[in-house]
């Protein structure tokens, strides 16, 4: 079963919010507040996050169809799919499949390549430690990937929140398994071509995992896509930088006459 919460202008264009492994859907506790006014606000719970149910094995492309479902069954107006991280890399999948379901799409930290068998190896072994309860021993191990340089320095209390999340994290095997879905997940690179709606990739600048290389791959092989970086954020950009953020979707929207 998979959950979902709608706030927002139910009049406007509905911008559908996937969130990151493990931080979810409050990776945008800081962005929607910048958007509902103008937008009807859908934000959905991954599988094995929040109020979600979990299956095993979970495979992206089948997550992604079980969303499909879910939002037709919905009362949603020229929606836009935003996607982070796993959220992007499912909104890839949903809207190769089904394109003239979405408006748009934004991607924010979403990656289309497999990754590199080093940083493969040193994340997995992360996961795999948080899957065994040692949170205190990944915690700050783990932080550096998620926030920029700047945001240790000038944000400590998003730090600590976050790092807290990580410490208190109570349902450590269901979202190991959409992780596992990450990690075991099939290239995307040949089916980027086939992204026939506007689309948005934003990423971190600081980011290693789904780096501004990576972003700047996916924007040169989608026909219809811009690209924007944004300076001295990381992975977790929508918490670091929400205003920034919120600002390039609303051009971006705008452009597209989504945007009132």
């Amino acid at each position: 079963m998979l959950h979902y919460d709608e706030s927002g202008n139910h009049s406007k264009p509905s911008l559908i919010f996937s969130g990151s492994l493990l931080f979810g859907a409050g990776g945008f506790d800081a962005l929607i507040p910048m958007l509902e006014n103008n937008f009807h606000i859908v934000r959905l719970d991954v599988h094995g996050h929040g109020q979600s149910g979990v299956r095993v094995p979970l495979i992206l492309e089948e997550m992604a169809e079980d969303f499909y479902e879910l939002l037709n069954r919905l009362d949603l107006r020229e929606p836009v799919w935003v996607g982070h991280s796993i959220g992007g890399m499912l909104g890839l999948r949903i809207v190769c499949k089904h394109p003239d379901f979405f408006s748009a799409l934004v991607l924010i930290a979403a990656l289309a390549r497999l990754d590199p068998p080093d940083l493969r190896e040193q994340t997995w072994q992360l996961w795999e430690a948080f899957h065994a309860g040692q949170r205190t021993t990944i915690a700050d191990a783990a932080l550096p990937f998620f926030f920029a340089k700047a945001t240790f320095r000038e944000q400590p209390e998003l730090i600590q929140r976050n790092r807290d999340l990580i410490l208190k994290f109570s349902d450590a095997e269901n979202v190991f398994q959409s992780a596992r879905a990450v990690f075991e997940r099939t290239d995307f690179t040949e089916f980027l071509p086939r992204i026939a709606i506007p689309t948005l990739v934003i990423a971190g600048r600081e980011d290693l995992g789904a780096s501004p290389a990576e972003a700047q791959f996916i924007a040169e092989h989608v026909p219809d896509a811009r690209l924007v970086v944004v300076e001295e954020a990381n992975h977790l950009v929508p918490l670091e930088k929400p205003r920034q953020v919120a600002e390039e979707m609303r051009k971006f929207l705008k452009g597209l006459s989504l945007d009132c």
